[in-house]
């Protein structure tokens, strides 16, 4: 049978088929390999980027993927993968690969290899970090970082506890004092406070107290009692921040706390308060701001409380429980001591001691001096030492041997002292007999009776225009000696000669 035109031409196109199939076969087939990675293509327009950054990033990921092996093949985008690998194979890789990752972390205290792990206990954490410091630096940069954020806790933490600033400031000043009682803890909602019990354990925390603008050196105004004739009953008046002191907060700190409070004031000096007979925890607040302000004093300022009978009348069973309370509180006084030399980095502490806290102090002091290793104490300031006179001159000598310097203040007329000599029943280390003060060797004796009849206060104009006992306190606190050379209105007794017996207060 003839072939038509038609069959021809489809025989020709099917032999024409057949050998572009077999071309093609064999371009496939002696084409480029699989690995082989081709640029990306151009991002869509808007974004621009960098098109030798983007060229480089091709490369790099074509570098990892063909280089690195089988096992982290699966890692690749499509088309930079082994062809010869099923899913199956891949799986596998995969579960080897975490397995070899888990295996390097475990070996590097769970960090990957060239790293290893630091840990931040300040900040409750650990970080992998390189290998590009010794642990020896990593060790001291993150113990510096810890004190450092200890610090600024503590400093937040008083500040929290105590209160912010108020607008008080525009009419009078806040004094920061630290304190240290044996005092018990009074049971009462809402505040804190320190009654007359005992305690067998040292309890440390620090205090605000306002003090007014219009406050007199050495006077301490609180509310008086005052008559009301339309009710015709005594009350207190108002709390005035114009007029009065006023006990803005209190805050019980740890010992670490307290500690790093004393040592955040950035002074190496300390002075510290002892009040004495019939003083409550406030009034010895109260006291002390008093001083530190009139001082303008600028180291660390303390007061250690001890349990006098300060919230009840003054009389001979108050008198009583709180000599037995001095008694109790030399130990604890020590303490605090030890502690402020030790542990807070304070080099130089003075003290000032008020009546009855002379005792706590000086017995305190001389049963310390025989230790082996007793801290000396900077100035000791005994302001009407309410202890015997023969246990004075006894004492005193003992315990100068671990003070740089001892100043008696010593009144014939002022009121606590009377109270105490009429208890007692006989003199006292701070009275002034026939106008002569008690004369211990090594210890300046300072008839201030002149002042007026109230050591560490002033209720008088004659007091405020002598410039006070608180301008001596402060060059005291500077080293000055003698104490003629001091102030002008204290006179050598006898005068004109060399080394006087004692000092006075001209009239």
């Amino acid at each position: 049978m003839q072939e038509t035109p038609f069959s021809q031409t489809m025989i020709g196109a099917l032999i024409i088929a057949i050998v572009a199939a077999l071309v093609g076969v064999w371009v496939s087939s002696s084409g480029p390999s699989p690995r082989t990675v081709s640029i990306p293509p151009e991002a869509p327009r808007g974004e621009e980027p960098d098109a030798d950054a983007a060229r480089e990033a091709a490369r790099g990921q074509q570098n990892n993927c063909i280089n690195y092996g089988t096992a982290r093949d699966m890692n690749c985008p499509a088309g930079q993968q082994d062809p010869t690998l099923s899913e199956r194979q891949r799986y596998e890789a995969r579960k080897k690969l975490e397995a070899e990752k888990i295996q390097n972390r475990n070996a590097n205290d769970g960090c990957e290899l060239g790293t290893h792990r630091v840990r931040y206990p300040q900040f409750n954490t650990s970080l992998c970090e390189l290998n590009d410091s010794t642990a020896e630096e990593k060790a001291a940069t993150a113990e510096e970082a810890q004190k450092t954020a200890e610090r600024k806790a503590v400093a937040e933490k008083a500040r929290r506890d105590l209160g912010p600033p108020t607008s008080e400031r525009e009419f009078g000043s806040v004094v920061e004092l630290l304190f240290a009682t044996d005092r018990a803890r009074k049971v009462q909602p809402f505040s804190i406070d320190f009654g007359s019990e005992r305690s067998p354990t040292l309890t440390f925390g620090a205090v605000r107290v306002h003090v007014p603008e219009g406050h007199k050196i050495g006077k301490i105004d609180l509310p008086e009692m005052e008559w009301h004739w339309r009710t015709f009953t005594y009350e207190r008046e108002l709390t005035d921040p114009n007029k009065h002191f006023i006990l803005k907060s209190v805050a019980i700190l740890d010992r670490e706390q307290w500690k790093t409070a004393a040592a955040a004031m950035g002074s190496k000096e300390a002075l510290v308060f002892v009040h004495g007979y019939w003083n409550s925890f406030q009034s010895a607040a109260f006291r002390t701001a008093q001083i530190v302000y009139d001082l303008k004093y600028k180291g660390t300022a303390v007061f250690f409380s001890w349990p006098s009978h300060g919230d009840e009348p003054a009389d001979a069973l108050a008198y009583n429980w709180d000599y037995n309370s001095a008694l109790f509180a030399r130990a604890h006084f020590i303490e605090l001591i030890d502690f402020l030399k030790k542990d807070t980095g304070i080099e130089k502490v003075h003290v000032v001691a008020h009546s009855m806290g002379n005792f706590v102090v000086l017995d305190a002091l001389s049963n310390y001096s025989r230790t082996v290793d007793p801290k000396v104490i900077g100035q000791l300031i005994m302001a009407a030492p309410d202890v015997d006179r023969d246990q004075y001159r006894q004492i005193a000598g003992k315990v100068s041997r671990i003070v740089a310097g001892m100043t008696l203040y010593a009144s014939s007329a002022d009121k606590a002292m009377l109270f105490s000599r009429k208890l007692a029943q006989g003199p006292r280390a701070g009275d002034v007999i026939d106008g002569i003060p008690t004369i211990a060797e090594g210890i300046d004796a300072i008839d201030v009776t002149a002042i007026g009849d109230e050591i560490l206060g002033m209720n008088h104009d004659t007091f405020a225009a002598k410039r006070s006992l608180i301008n001596d306190i402060f060059l005291v606190l500077q080293g000055r000696s003698p104490p003629s050379d001091r102030l002008a209105e204290i006179r050598g007794v006898p005068e004109g000669v060399a080394t006087p017996k004692f000092w006075r207060f001209a009239h």
